[in-house]
């Protein structure tokens, strides 16, 4: 495989559960009254939330690669 085409795969599968993670934990942050009334906008709850996922995505993705190149 090419490096482009690799990297691109990569960056949606990042994009992909950075969003799924994202989405997950701001509907959970919202759900607790605690953290809803810390974090004012919902907008940025969301933007926080889709950070946080788009963190646990590159990690996932990094996990993968390293579990790839053993085998």
């Amino acid at each position: 495989m090419k490096m482009g085409e690799y990297l691109m795969k990569s960056l949606l599968m990042i994009v992909f559960i950075g969003f799924v993670a994202g989405a997950g934990l701001a509907i959970l942050i919202n759900n607790i009254p605690a953290l809803d009334n810390m974090i004012p906008d919902q907008w940025e709850t969301i933007i926080i939330a889709t950070l946080v996922g788009s963190i646990i995505g590159l990690f996932t993705i990094l996990n993968a690669n390293k579990t790839d190149n053993k085998s």
